[in-house]
């Protein structure tokens, strides 16, 4: 993924700043493909930082039907 800084967001009196970028290319494997060309989590196996030294294994995702 490439990204263009957008905007640096100092928070108060913190150990860390907020960082907003606009993405302007994303690279993809095509090996992490299903077979209607979207991303299979379970292929990408993708991991979350939680905060502080937590972290979190992100290996199904589902689709909630939004209602009308």
């Amino acid at each position: 993924m490439e990204g263009k800084l957008y905007r640096h967001i100092e928070v108060g009196n913190t150990p860390g700043d907020m960082i907003l970028v606009e993405i302007v290319r994303i690279h993809i494997d095509d090996s992490i493909l299903d077979e209607n060309g979207k991303p299979d989590v379970a292929k990408i196996d993708p991991l979350a930082r939680l905060g502080g030294r937590k972290y979190a294994s992100l290996n199904e995702a589902w689709d909630i039907i939004r209602p009308n």
